[in-house]
């Protein structure tokens, strides 16, 4: 039976601990002295190596040392670059500060009745 949601988890495995098949996986790894990372690593270390032999050494290691980039693309959904005047920011941060000033007035004339709006019609 599913545990009910909102109850937390207990019991088993903690978090980071690695299951049998790993821990066996790298006791054997640690047992045979290098791993294969470790071993590319030290080829491309090696001085006595060629050149061509380091660089491919080198090629094959960076993905396990070094997270490849993605590619971002920038641009609007029409493929036109983005625009934005000073004027057009400032018109729109007018527009919210006006719906947020008749949306106070709203509340505020619902919650004070009347007198909010004898008071407020003096502004």
């Amino acid at each position: 039976m599913p545990r009910p949601a909102g109850i937390p988890k207990t019991g088993g495995r903690k978090e980071g601990t690695p299951n049998k098949a790993t821990a066996t996986r790298e006791a054997e790894i640690r047992a045979a002295g290098m791993t294969p990372l470790e071993f590319m690593l030290g080829v491309m270390r090696d001085d006595g190596k060629t050149v061509e032999l380091r660089l491919e050494a080198a090629a094959k290691a960076a993905p396990y040392v070094h997270p490849r980039l993605s590619s971002v693309a920038l641009g609007n959904k029409d493929g036109e670059p983005f625009q934005i005047s000073v004027e057009d920011r400032q018109r729109e941060i007018a527009e919210r500060h006006e719906r947020s000033r008749r949306l106070l007035d709203e509340v505020f004339d619902e919650v004070c009745g009347d007198k909010a709006g004898a008071l407020h019609a003096h502004d």
